[in-house]
């Protein structure tokens, strides 16, 4: 249904649709959407001046999920530059309060600036923020790849030249809306000189330069580091530490995460993951490692079960394979976890026999999220398309109007 359908001023009904449009990847909709509550039609630019950060989050992982990393990035460091302003807009309240002596408001800021970093919006913006750095450290190629349009996916050239036209029409109606708002803020304004209130242009509008980046892991490393101290607590936090600080080779730091991830959720699949990540780095790197470290790694892995995660000292494959046995059945949670594992263990070649198990097991229970993820991980791994399509046709009998699983 088409969100204007219902109303056209209604903020809230809009905000939901802008939304949905966005996790649904539909981003152009979902710009000529949230366009009616922006001025002068510069809608990315009022949108950040108004530190619009669930709009921007929203953006910026629906750009990771097409591979757009620089657009992706531009929006996630934008949520980063507004905690920075939020902190930094404060200096002058410190001293605004001891001299009025608002004691009590004095403290609450004082406690607001101690947890502002545990925010969930700066969480949700830094951790999506790693993950974009990450991919661009697996496949480097991946910063100039062309953004991918899912609207026009799939459709035939008629229909997509009908949603081309539309578009096309959408944006002259907003440049001409444009004009006429500059043509009046001129008249209001007297007509100023010197181009007086004109914004700076963007020098990097679509984030290229910020996705060319000669160091991805020092980046990551920075918003794994305010993790770290502000939502340590978190288990997505110490799983990501783990997979920036083994890319960095830093081995220790890693084993240091994963010990606090083991202990919040020793049986988690995400904790699987990248235990067994881990597990075949630390396989790759153990020669070359100092002498220390692989005295340090010996030992924890030796008493691993102690820290909830027994069985490290076995080969990967191995761990993966007991793991697998004694979690796996009646959890395809667990099951896409082992067979995620399996596949990337085997170089590929435990496709089939990964798609069988997860495929044996029942998507009762699962979220819309959880079967998106694994449906997708699927597709991308090589899954002959006769059990892709059975696993999408378990997906769409438990939520049948979900397009993800459509054919």
């Amino acid at each position: 249904m088409d969100p204007m359908a219902l109303s056209g001023a209604g903020r809230f009904l809009n905000t939901m649709s802008v939304r949905y449009a966005l996790r649904a990847d539909r981003r152009a909709l979902a710009e000529s959407t949230v366009a009616l509550f922006t001025k002068e039609g510069d809608n990315p630019s009022n949108l950040h001046d108004m530190q619009c950060m669930w709009y921007e989050i929203e953006l910026g992982r629906s750009c990771m999920r097409s591979r757009a990393w620089g657009k992706a990035l531009k929006n996630l460091r934008s949520v980063d530059k507004h905690f920075t302003d939020i902190v930094e807009d404060q200096f002058d309240f410190h001293s605004y309060c001891m001299r009025k002596m608002t004691l009590r408001s004095y403290i609450a800021l004082l406690r607001t600036e101690d947890r502002i970093y545990a925010h969930q919006f700066f969480v949700r913006a830094a951790s999506a923020t790693i993950q974009v750095y990450i991919a661009l450290h697996d496949r480097p190629a991946g910063a100039v790849e062309q953004e991918i349009d899912p609207e026009l996916a799939g459709l035939s050239e008629k229909d997509r030249e009908k949603v081309l036209r539309k578009r096309r029409k959408a944006e002259r109606k907003a440049a001409e809306e444009a004009e006429e708002a500059a043509k009046a803020a001129g008249k209001k304004g007297g007509g100023k000189q010197g181009g007086e209130g004109k914004k700076k242009k963007d020098a990097d509008p679509d984030g290229e330069q910020l996705a060319q980046t000669d160091d991805p892991m020092g980046e990551a490393t920075k918003f794994v580091n305010l993790l770290a101290e502000h939502a340590g607590g978190l288990l997505q936090t110490q799983t990501l530490s783990v997979e920036v600080f083994m890319r960095k080779g830093r081995l220790l730091k890693a084993l240091q995460a994963l010990k606090r991830a083991a202990a919040m959720a020793p049986t988690s699949p995400q904790v699987h993951r990248c235990t067994v990540r881990f597990l075949a780095r630390v396989a790759e790197a153990r020669a070359a490692a100092p002498a220390p470290v692989q005295q340090v790694l010996d030992s924890e892995f030796a008493a691993s079960a102690e820290w909830g995660l027994p069985g490290l000292a076995q080969a990967p494959g191995a761990y993966n394979a007991g793991w697998i046995a004694k979690y796996a059945k009646g959890s395809v949670r667990h099951a896409a976890a082992g067979a995620e594992a399996m596949v990337a263990l085997s170089g590929g070649k435990d496709v089939e026999a990964a798609a069988d198990l997860v495929l044996a097991e029942s998507l009762a229970g699962c979220s819309l999220a959880e079967v998106s993820e694994i449906h997708a991980w699927a597709k991308g791994s090589g899954w002959a398309p006769a059990k892709v399509a059975a696993l999408a046709a378990k997906a769409k009998a438990l939520f049948p109007l979900a397009t993800a699983f459509q054919a």
